[in-house]
């Protein structure tokens, strides 16, 4: 586990590096990596599994087999599966902070806000899961009523920069998931580190 050091440098770690897709981690069909470079001192953190296209089509076609389960559980489990991510995500948010830092060039402690406001992120659309409602439309008959009801749309698709490795994908997958969609995500090629970790609260 990286350690702060106190001059506040941060030691190297093993983090990390495959893709989560359908249930598991993997690695690129291909075999390719992709180096994550520390802006610090250009040494290289870690070789992560660059996805292709070949990548890309399994985890939709896994997203879109998820999605009729994911989107037929209440709002209520969705909610519950959301805010246990939002634990797990502050349970770890040393570590998840210190590979941000490595990787983005944040200063520790607000590399550490960021991740607990990732955090918060996902439990509160866990609990704004449960307010999507519908509305009633005035129809021109007294004996008739319309009513719109939301449903999720399906597979989401997020790409997120790199200046805010963990606080951009929580504000879409979270919110994704919430309303019952599946979410294919894909971080910025200079900080993945930190999504993959983040993903493990997920998975």
């Amino acid at each position: 586990m990286a350690t702060a050091t106190a001059r506040g440098a941060i030691e190297a770690a093993e983090y990390p590096t495959r893709m989560f897709i359908d249930g598991s981690w993997c690695d690129a069909l291909d075999g390719k990596t992709l180096a994550v470079i520390n802006p610090a001192d250009e040494s290289v953190l870690a070789e992560v599994a660059y996805g292709t296209r070949t990548e890309a089509d399994r985890a939709i076609a896994a997203a879109e087999r998820a999605f009729p389960a994911w989107r037929a559980l209440s709002v209520y489990d969705r909610a519950r599966i959301l805010k246990q991510t939002a634990e797990l995500i502050r349970a770890r948010a040393d570590k998840i902070a210190r590979a941000l830092t490595q990787e983005q060039g944040k200063p520790l402690i607000e590399a550490r806000l960021e991740v607990l406001h990732a955090a918060d992120t996902f439990e509160w659309f866990a609990e704004e899961g449960k307010r999507s409602y519908g509305r009633i439309i005035p129809a021109m008959k007294v004996a008739k009523r319309h009513y719109a009801i939301k449903h999720p749309v399906g597979v989401v698709g997020t790409i997120t920069p790199w200046n805010f490795p963990a606080a951009l994908p929580s504000r879409k997958i979270a919110p994704a998931l919430a309303a019952g969609c599946t979410v294919v995500s894909r971080p910025a090629e200079q900080t993945p580190l930190t999504l993959i970790l983040m993903f493990e609260c997920l998975a």
